[in-house]
């Protein structure tokens, strides 16, 4: 694990004092590890933007879940196997080169999705949701799932087989292969896009 923190602001002004405020505490109890990172809210004047980024590489035998709570940043995750619950209030998803398991929610209030995934597993729910943002993801052929397709303001393409249920301008159901899991896509604010990998 690689933990930075980042301060920005005035030229000449030592931000070293306000970073070393900025707390990353680690928690390994059983089998959960828990990684917290605090900012202190009330910030100097001559603090302009303020960043943790931590970098976290695990063996995919030993991840079985993965919780995620962001405030104000990207959350990045490439080869897993694993589901994921994903909470980002102003922010992206990137997700490359993934096996998803069902009951997984990736939900961004403000920011763009993108989804790179290999196959998915189970038959509950995968759900990709932002408030404003676009949707891009991008499916093997292989994958069963049934699709929900559904933006409020904005366009749906897919240029992958599949199976139409139903479709109108803002919602498509569809079938991927003999279906499976239930892949939800969700923007209020942005287009949809379900590519062939």
């Amino acid at each position: 694990m690689n933990i930075t923190k980042i301060v920005r602001g005035k030229d000449g002004k030592d931000l070293t004092e306000f970073a070393n405020q900025i707390s990353v505490d680690v928690k390994n109890t059983g089998n959960y590890l828990e990684i917290v990172a605090v900012i202190p809210e009330a910030k100097p004047s001559y603090v302009g933007t303020v960043s943790v980024n931590i970098d976290l590489s695990v063996p995919k035998n030993l991840l079985k879940k993965l919780n995620v709570d962001i405030d104000n940043g990207t959350l990045q995750c490439s080869n897993l196997n694993t589901a994921i619950k994903a909470s980002v209030l102003n922010g992206s998803i990137d997700l490359t080169n993934l096996v998803l398991v069902s009951n997984s929610d990736l939900i961004t209030t403000n920011g763009p999705i993108s989804a790179d995934i290999v196959d998915l597993v189970g038959e509950g729910d995968v759900i990709l949701k932002t408030g404003n943002g676009d949707i891009v993801t991008t499916l093997t052929n292989t994958v069963t799932a049934n699709v929900n397709l559904s933006t409020l303001n904005g366009s749906i393409s897919y240029n992958i087989p599949m199976n139409i249920i139903s479709k109108e301008s803002k919602n498509v159901l569809g079938r991927l292969n003999e279906g499976g899991t239930r892949l939800s896509m969700e923007t209020k604010n942005g287009n949809i896009q379900l590519n062939s990998r």
